[in-house]
């Protein structure tokens, strides 16, 4: 029963004692003020707030009496004693408990090592009096806890173990807030409410399978914001499936949008991380609308050539080759624009890495599901069943069109969004990535 000094409940309580739901309160729409002030101050307030708050739901002055309950208050307002109970967590780069010092600065807790690296000296200090290791935690890559030492006369125990989540003793799973972790299988205990966005991926995965260096906050989807060479520089766990490219130029307005949401407790919302996106997208977008249009009008002029044929040679790419791929890069290089390559820069960019959202490809971004496609994005999947192509790959000449080879017609076809998603290998999903151009540096 969260309470405060201005006789408000932070949560409606609605229960059957006294009437139920006839007289449930309204929730608070305001900020809630603590109470404040020593520990008499404290525990007076919080008596007179619990008969208050108790009168709220109809219970009938006879059964308030708190003597029997919150005895322990009439005693905290004769003594103002200082905490001594104070615990400080000192995390890895998860977030995972490491080890954990009380008020007087003494190891309460830690890994097993007989040694600790100190992150405020930058050096590793020895244990000496191993009797003041009460409790060590290593954990394996995806959670499970390695080992565990506890000593019985250790005062505290914490639950808050890796990632810094509260560990359920009785299941052994983790609470993340949308659905529970069950670290010894490695998988999420429910399927992820958004899995649909990521159809690639399966819905109990735990950070697209790379615990060693990301984490989740919640259990949800997350955005992750990388700048122009696909180093991430803030993941956010806001429920939002994207990789959002921050450009060079955005960059020292981007850092103070998540400073100022950091400090105001929004960073992980998604009407934040939105808002933010969108502002993002716009910049990127704008700056490329001449060498995208340029890159459709080139694509659609080559409808109905075959020269791009699997029969026919095309530059170093021999009879009896799938060439969509090709066909893209040729595209986009007579749009004005530097095509991407493969690692060693020898062939064009497959279609299986147009087509794989986990691929980073400098200068273009992949769009979002809502983000209607436009002339001059690049349509492909990946499909790993075939034994001569990754997937398949075209570019959007238009709303209603994406024109790329066919080995249906036999030549360069234009087809609806619709059409080529429903031809896609394997029931895979489409994506779309746009040109967002590449800052000089």
């Amino acid at each position: 029963m969260p309470c405060n000094q201005s006789n408000t409940l932070k949560h409606a309580l609605c229960s059957k004692l006294g009437g139920g739901l006839e007289r449930a309160i309204v929730p608070v729409d305001s900020s809630v003020v603590p109470i404040d002030g020593p520990y008499s101050h404290r525990a007076g307030e919080l008596q007179d707030m619990v008969l208050r708050s108790m009168g709220c739901v109809n219970i009938n002055s006879e059964y308030t009496t708190i003597d029997s309950h919150f005895s322990i208050l009439d005693y905290l307002k004769t003594v103002n004693n200082q905490e001594t109970d104070l615990y400080f967590y000192h995390s890895d780069h998860l977030g995972s408990s490491s080890f954990i010092t009380d008020a007087d600065g003494i190891v309460s807790q830690h890994s097993l090592c007989r040694s600790i690296f100190c992150t405020f000296s930058k050096e590793f200090i020895r244990i000496e009096n191993e009797s003041k290791i009460r409790i060590g935690i290593q954990y394996l890559p995806y959670g499970e806890l390695f080992a565990e030492q506890r000593d019985n006369t250790a005062r505290y125990y914490t639950p808050y173990k890796f990632s810094g989540k509260e560990k359920d003793e009785e299941t052994g799973y983790s609470y993340f807030g949308a659905r529970y972790y069950m670290p010894e299988l490695s998988i999420w205990s429910a399927v992820d409410p958004l899995a649909d966005e990521r159809s690639w991926l399966s819905p109990y995965n735990y950070c697209q399978l790379n615990p060693l260096n990301r984490v989740d906050l919640n259990g949800l989807l997350d955005t992750k914001y990388v700048d122009e060479n696909g180093n991430e520089i803030a993941n956010t766990d806001d429920g939002i499936n994207r990789t959002v490219t921050v450009k060079n130029d955005q960059r020292s307005e981007f850092n103070k949008a998540i400073e100022d949401a950091n400090k105001g407790g929004t960073v992980n919302t998604p009407e934040f991380n939105k808002s933010l996106t969108a502002k993002i997208d716009e910049h990127n977008f704008s700056g490329t609308t001449k060498q995208r249009a340029a890159i459709g009008a080139a694509a659609a002029s080559h409808n109905g050539s075959t020269a791009w044929n699997y029969e026919v040679k095309k530059d170093n790419y021999p009879a009896g080759t799938e060439k969509c791929n090709k066909f893209v890069y040729d595209v986009i290089t007579e749009g004005g624009v530097t095509s991407p390559k493969n690692v060693g820069g020898n062939w064009p960019l497959s279609a299986g890495k147009w087509g794989d959202p986990n691929v980073f490809i400098k200068g273009w971004v992949v769009l979002p599901a809502l983000e209607a496609p436009q002339a001059g994005d690049v349509a492909a999947y990946r499909y790993d069943g075939w034994n001569d192509a990754t997937g398949h790959s075209a570019v959007v000449t238009s709303p209603n069109g994406i024109t790329g080879t066919s080995d249906r017609t036999h030549n360069i076809n234009t087809c609806t969004p619709e059409y080529f998603q429903g031809q896609a290998a394997g029931g895979t999903t489409v994506i779309y990535r746009r040109y967002i151009g590449i800052t000089q540096p």
